[in-house]
């Protein structure tokens, strides 16, 4: 499922593509680093803020990944119109059009790693806002 649909996407351009790849690549570490570094971090209570700030900043690389990833497949399956109506809608509508787009064609896989991007972007970014302010 996901090859396809991101296949398609190497037709229409091969530096897109590949961008893609590496913003899913630079997700994939952040939450390994999240999990690995940041996690234990927020157990230490002198560490507390340190931990938080990396989550607060590590939410913006999933918000970035979610928003490019609905981008992208807005664009491949619905085209530019949707698109258009997605950047118009405070340049963030392209996140949930493209939730849409890979409901309605049956992408449940797309749709899960979209959901998963907005969900870590908004409790991450709270995680690390409580961090710090209670430090």
């Amino acid at each position: 499922m996901v090859s396809g649909s991101f296949l398609r996407a190497q037709e229409i351009n091969p530096e897109t593509f590949c961008n893609l790849w590496l913003i899913i690549l630079l997700s994939s570490l952040t939450l390994g680093f999240n999990i690995v570094i940041l996690l234990p971090l927020a157990l230490i209570p002198p560490t507390r803020p340190w931990a938080g700030l990396g989550f607060f900043i590590s939410s913006y690389v999933f918000g970035l990944t979610g928003w490019f990833m609905g981008l992208l497949l807005t664009w491949i399956l619905w085209g530019g119109l949707a698109v258009f109506i997605g950047l118009f809608i405070m340049g963030v509508g392209v996140v949930p059009i493209g939730m849409l787009a890979t409901l309605f064609n049956g992408m449940w896989v797309e749709l899960g790693l979209l959901v998963l991007a907005v969900i870590l972007t908004f409790r991450l970014r709270v995680l690390g806002m409580t961090l710090t302010e209670k430090a």
